[in-house]
């Protein structure tokens, strides 16, 4: 018998879940050539029923070395080298380090090492100071976004492993994981569908198609679409699913592989560089009108003091020259608003630590002007606003509606209906609520069937065991 385990690489697996081999039946084929879901099982070395075997280290390190893992795609993070040297693309701090060079050189000729240096150490030291601040700043600034980030972008999900329904990290998952997928969920990888409830999946955020696509089985002869891609959302139904596309393997991964850039400029970003231009600009020409007001009247002394040609070319002149252009580089200095975007950015961080105190999650910095010019949240979306959780208030049974509060006990039926109703409710339901010792629901799956489990709990029947005994 041919071993299939992990005969498909992580290549093989990018194109499975391809839409274009979606839609044409390419990536179902293949599935079924290979023998169907029992040769999936084998291929990716998982069991259906009981998922994974965590306490095996050595084969989960091998998903990885051959699937890769879930973790979150980032760019990488600049270092404080790079945003070191990203300062100097600024043409005034190139200005700056020239005239500081220009006037170390003269001033040690002229006046000596012992107290030369101090005019271009001075500048040197400006310098410093500035691209500092600024590295610094964005340095912290990219920390804080990354910190952040890592909170935004958190999620949780239902896995089958050991046996048993956990409620794990999705960065933890590996390819071969069992999980469970219920309506409104969004799919964080690629998934192949191995039993399900009516599922049908929105794909428009990785095909563009609105259309909403029904998910079957491969097990369903003729045409089917078994496979869940990563960035989809369950729109109607529940099921199991296989993960066989992980992280940037996965068709959500490549696709944010592909468009990774830096956010544009927001438009108080755009002003308040508009503003700095300007600014800018009129100090260039304030220093460029300044320098040529000093060395015309230079001329003009020399002229009327009767110097010789020569005297231009003496160190006395280029020293003289030389403290213009400083002098007109100061202008620009001065004139330039280097603090203002500086102040900005740590008023937007500032900002997003304060929303964060008040448990509103900023992602984006940027995103405070937006946040900060809003008064009012309208909404017309049904459940935006719930806790995502249902409870049976009432039912209809014995020709009689009964309120369903802390006091409804099973003796207000008949003992035999009690029974078959929530034999029924157990039996006829996919969703799978943890209890704790306490007693207390967390719902799993379809909202409605757990509270429908719910209520039969509280009325002494352990969907569980119902189902077990089944």
């Amino acid at each position: 018998k041919k071993d299939l385990k992990y005969c498909l690489s992580a290549k093989d697996v990018q194109d499975l879940f391809q839409p274009d081999n979606v839609r044409e039946q390419v990536s179902v084929n293949r599935l079924r050539d290979l023998g169907g879901l029992p040769a999936v099982e084998q291929i990716f070395n998982t069991n259906f029923a009981n998922g994974l075997d965590i306490s095996n280290a050595d084969d989960l390190a091998a998903r990885v070395e051959k699937y890769g893992d879930n973790l979150p795609i980032m760019k990488a993070p600049k270092t404080f080298m790079e945003l070191i040297l990203e300062n100097f693309e600024d043409e005034i701090l190139r200005l700056l380090c020239a005239s500081a060079a220009v006037s170390l050189v003269l001033g040690c000729l002229t006046h000596g090492i012992k107290e030369g240096w101090l005019e271009g150490a001075s500048i040197l030291i400006a310098v410093v100071i500035i691209v500092s601040v600024t590295s610094i700043n964005n340095y912290l600034k990219e920390k804080q976004f990354r910190k952040l980030n890592e909170i935004a972008t958190r999620k949780f999900c239902h896995v089958v492993r050991n046996g048993k329904l956990e409620y794990v990290d999705v960065v933890t998952i590996n390819c071969g994981d069992i999980c469970e997928v219920e309506t409104g969920e969004i799919m964080s990888v690629d998934g192949l569908l191995l039993k399900g409830n009516n599922i049908s999946a929105d794909e428009s955020s990785i095909t563009g198609e609105t259309d909403l696509v029904k998910k079957v089985s491969i097990d369903t002869e003729g045409k089917c679409n078994p496979f869940l891609i990563s960035g989809s959302r369950i729109m109607e139904g529940t099921g199991r699913v296989m993960v066989i596309g992980v992280g940037k393997n996965s068709q959500y991964g490549m696709l944010k592989m592909k468009i990774q850039q830096d956010p544009d400029p927001t438009p108080l970003q755009e002003k308040l560089t508009l503003l700095a231009d300007q600014i800018g600009d009129i100090g260039k020409y304030s220093a460029l009108v300044t320098f040529l007001a000093m060395l015309l009247h230079f001329i003009y002394d020399c002229a009327m003091s009767g110097h010789s040609f020569n005297y231009f070319l003496s160190y006395e002149t280029a020293e003289e020259l030389v403290e213009y252009f400083i002098i007109a580089v100061s202008i620009v200095v001065v004139a330039v608003p280097e603090g203002l975007p500086l102040a900005v950015t740590i008023a937007l961080a500032y900002s997003v630590g304060k929303m964060k105190d008040e448990n509103n999650l900023v992602r984006y910095l940027q995103a405070c002007e937006t946040m900060g010019g809003a008064n009012n949240i309208c909404t017309d979306k049904t459940g935006t606003l719930t806790k995502n959780l249902m409870t049976v208030t009432k039912f209809f049974v014995e020709q009689d509606i009964k309120d369903v509060n802390k006091s409804f006990k099973a003796s207000s039926i008949s003992d035999r209906l009690c029974e078959l109703l929530c034999h029924g409710i157990a039996t006829n339901s996919n969703a799978n609520p943890k209890v704790n010792a306490k007693g207390q629901f967390e719902q799993i799956g379809n909202k409605t069937e757990c509270a429908l489990l719910e209520m039969a709990f509280n009325l002494g029947f352990d969907f569980r065991k119902i189902r077990d005994d089944a």
